[in-house]
């Protein structure tokens, strides 16, 4: 039997701290990011690991849950330390960036997009975004803006700070 899961997060007074499992994908020299439809910024596809679950098995459930699809976990590629403050709340995340891909065949690689989907209530919007743009654009963490222009060849932690 599979204990039953939470989400890893908890909040203290006005900090909030987040375990959040994050995928890089990239297909024609363009990066998948998500948005919330209430949000003006974007992100990585991801979410909120679960206890008792792997980062790279959260990803995959992530996904899943997110997309529709099945994907392959390439690497480790960060290690995020996210600091920033959100509707009045600090937040402190550790995340895991992991390059992914999805099948040959999935809908993500053979239409265009902008893909809106839903997951748990929550509208998101999904989109390639030209790797050469994002240093333009409202994309956080923001030292992905510039840092996926050459991934690293073996884990990098960084912190960083969108005071």
């Amino acid at each position: 039997m599979i204990p039953s899961r939470s989400m890893i997060t908890f909040q203290q007074d006005s900090t909030r701290f987040t375990y959040r499992v994050a995928g890089i994908a990239l297909h024609n020299n363009a990066l998948l990011c998500e948005q919330s439809y209430d949000k003006t910024f974007w992100h990585l596809p991801g979410g909120r690991a679960e206890l008792g679950e792997s980062s790279s098995e959260g990803l995959i459930r992530e996904m899943y849950e997110e997309l529709g699809v099945s994907i392959t976990v390439v690497r480790l590629l960060h290690i995020v330390e996210n600091f920033f403050t959100h509707n009045s709340i600090f937040h402190h995340t550790l995340e895991f960036h992991f390059l992914m891909t999805f099948p040959p065949d999935a809908y993500l690689y053979t239409h265009p997009g902008p893909f809106p989907r839903t997951d748990n209530d929550l509208q998101l919007h999904f989109a390639w975004l030209p790797l050469p743009e994002l240093e333009h654009l409202p994309l956080y963490p923001t030292f992905l803006r510039t840092g996926l222009l050459s991934l690293p060849e073996c884990p990098v932690h960084i912190v960083d700070n969108d005071q």
